[in-house]
């Protein structure tokens, strides 16, 4: 019985495998076999879950002192339903080994099509490591405009008009130095959107950090300028129950999570931070 169960379990892995050779041209990917390599250069998916749920509505912190803030404390994780449980806390199987066998060759699937950062953000998970994945918040916001446009929109909102109103609210005449960091955020980058980021991260997590630095003018005004930094969060894992669907195919979570259990992968943060939009302007008495 345990035999039949196993067999049906590796025909259903080699499937996934099969059907990533059919549907996808992989011709120019790279091989799987090559896989100890690109663990060794750090060529790291799928990442179909819902994100981090939406944030806690809260105001822009403001605290006066120079230099710009550092990375934001992350969100905290949900207290249920993320996330895979304890990493290598079972024995893996054969059916195990063939499953990530089966992955890493998703994964060249994804280079095939272009999906770069998909098949990146895999082989990472697939490298067991668990170490944090940087990556650039501005590749996101450039890819997709919809995002790009929400992100622009919480700088306006939550950034220049919260320093706009502290200034108004502060300023003596004096010069002024002052930092603003935004509540994170939660987005999702739907397939719809881009393929490429939605297997990467889909839901994921945004905040601005900013210096603002004001300075006396003429007749009383004070002249603002704003210098702020991107910073994106996401955790890279996978929830029971949820899934995502290739052609015909469905992957669920629990195929992926397994690995996380077995000890043949294992979940991780995906974090990154660049220069965010700058603003200057004039706040009269």
């Amino acid at each position: 019985m345990l035999d039949s169960i196993g067999n049906a379990i590796s025909d259903a892995a080699r499937g996934v495998a099969d059907f990533a050779g059919r549907v996808f041209d992989t011709s120019d990917a790279r091989l799987s076999d090559t896989r100890d390599d690109v663990r060794g250069t750090g060529r790291d998916g799928l990442r179909p879950s819902l994100g981090d749920g939406p944030a806690t509505p809260q105001e822009s912190t403001i605290t006066p002192s120079p230099g710009m803030p550092g990375y934001p404390t992350p969100p905290a994780a949900p207290t249920t339903g993320d996330g895979s449980g304890a990493h290598a806390s079972e024995g893996a199987s054969i059916a195990d080994h063939i499953n990530e066998a089966a992955f890493y060759r998703v994964a060249d699937a994804a280079d095939g099509l272009g999906l770069n950062n998909a098949a990146r953000h895999m082989r990472h998970y697939l490298g067991n490591s668990g170490e944090t994945l940087s990556i650039d918040p501005n590749a996101i916001r450039n890819d997709i405009p919809a995002i790009r446009d929400e992100i622009d929109a919480s700088f306006e909102t939550n950034v220049r008009a919260a320093a706009e109103a502290h200034v108004r609210a502060n300023y003596t005449g004096e010069p002024m130095t002052f930092q603003v960091t935004t509540p994170w955020t939660s987005t999702y980058a739907t397939k719809e959107l881009s393929q490429d980021w939605f297997f990467a991260v889909g839901g994921f997590s945004y905040a601005h950090t900013a210096t603002v630095t004001v300075t006396p003018g003429a007749d009383g005004a004070a002249q603002v300028s704003i210098e702020s930094d991107l910073h994106v969060f996401d955790r890279y894992n996978w929830d029971e129950g949820k899934g995502v669907d290739i052609g015909p195919l469905r992957i669920g979570d629990e195929q992926l999570g397994q690995l996380h259990q077995a000890g043949l992968a294992q979940e991780f943060e995906v974090r990154g931070s660049a220069d965010g939009p700058s603003a200057s302007f004039t706040v009269t008495p």
